[in-house]
């Protein structure tokens, strides 16, 4: 069973599903960053762009998502990071 805690989706033993596939409205939400700043994030011509990022899934034509497991490891690098330049 699956239930919302801190606006994601979290097993009752406290896991996330990390194979569960999210789109881009729930992936703006969690992230806190716009529509048109994640593809900056994507895009190697742009100038926010972040190789670190997780890349897509292509889910059909012209539909994407990312797994939920790729985005919380890729928060838990940058706090790692932000933690490593405070100290």
């Amino acid at each position: 069973m699956l239930k919302i805690k801190e606006g994601a989706l979290v097993t009752e033993r406290g896991g996330f599903c990390s194979d569960r596939i999210i789109r881009l409205k729930e992936l703006s939400h969690l992230i806190a960053l716009s529509r048109s700043t994640i593809y900056d994030r994507m895009n190697p011509k742009s100038k926010r762009y972040d190789p670190s990022f997780p890349k897509p899934l292509k889910l059909g034509e012209s539909a994407i998502g990312w797994q939920l497991g790729d985005i919380m490891s890729w928060i838990k690098n940058l706090q790692s990071f932000n933690t490593s330049i405070s100290n």
